[in-house]
């Protein structure tokens, strides 16, 4: 992949996520690198079992053998082997510490349709940690300003709800809820804290970048967010990088008493099963540098 960082003002991205969450880099991926990518999710292993919908393969990024709508997949190991030094590069950037590429995962709507949360799989890998990025890139998306991602901002939710500002900015793993009679219902698949505050509208909060292919919507690892639902077919790729150095404490990871963690763990989860098969071979300790060629597929 090109490397197109020289120019790039890593300090002005920076201190937009510190003070959003988040940050829109306009044309990131070259034409080229598009199609690269949606050509690997064609080839690509799925992340999860494929809903039964099945419909002809009409835009590019359907599966062109059968048709049938993936709600997401993994990346291939040739896949990293290709992206890695641009995206570990520009996240080096960003954040000034080390970084390692550990997953690629696609996402496919109209089947991706999430409420609104913060991250749950990779929050409990690493939990807080600034070096810890989510590049989040359409590459199939008829409209830019529909089928994407709707967040919430740091400063926005602060205005109306520090109090809940205060509960997500240094967590995540949690989802919130709008009440019937107003309000907003939280929950933290982390702490297992539930709240509510009676005043903050969701709909008063949430933002909606506007985004074409191969656009860069860069999100600390916490962000809350959700998929904004419409009709329009939409693939997606989410990037992650964290620093290579980041403890991996699996006895943090299972000791969440949360009935949603629980039921992710008993799962064999892509994230979750070679995570703990490869601590437990080496004795509960690891950082997540030692799993990379693991999650990645390049140990096989």
């Amino acid at each position: 992949m090109s490397n197109r960082n020289d120019t790039t003002d890593f300090h002005a991205i920076a201190s937009a996520i510190e003070a959003r969450g988040f940050c829109v880099v306009p044309d990131f991926l070259s034409r080229d690198e598009i199609d690269f990518l949606v050509e690997e999710f064609d080839v690509c292993p799925d992340y999860s079992a494929p809903p039964q919908d099945k419909r002809s393969a009409r835009l590019r990024g359907d599966q062109p053998a059968t048709g049938a709508l993936r709600e997401n997949a993994m990346g291939r190991k040739e896949t990293y082997q290709r992206i890695r030094p641009r995206m570990e590069a520009f996240a080096q950037g960003v954040t000034g510490a080390k970084a390692a590429l550990y997953q690629i995962l696609y996402l496919q709507t109209p089947i991706t349709d999430l409420p609104v949360h913060q991250d749950t799989d990779q929050f409990f890998l690493t939990a807080f940690n600034p070096t810890h990025l989510n590049f989040w890139i359409p590459l199939v998306k008829p409209s830019p300003t529909e089928a994407g991602l709707r967040l919430i901002p740091w400063d926005r939710l602060g205005e109306q709800s520090p109090r809940l500002l205060n509960l997500c900015r240094h967590s995540g793993a949690s989802f919130m809820r709008s009440l019937r009679d107003g309000g907003t219902w939280y929950v933290s698949d982390w702490s297992g804290v539930h709240w509510v505050d009676e005043d903050l509208e969701l709909e008063e909060v949430i933002e909606t970048p506007e985004l074409g292919p191969g656009d860069l919507l860069l999100l600390s690892h916490n962000t809350v967010h959700t998929t904004q639902t419409t009709d329009d077919r939409r693939l997606a790729v989410s990037l992650r990088t964290c620093d290579p150095e980041t403890p991996i404490d699996w006895h943090r990871v299972v000791g969440s008493p949360t009935p949603h963690r629980m039921s992710h763990l008993a799962g064999r989860s892509r994230l979750n099963f070679p995570v703990f098969q490869h601590i437990q071979a080496n004795d509960f300790g690891a950082t997540l540098g030692d799993l990379v060629p693991t999650l990645t597929g390049e140990c096989e």
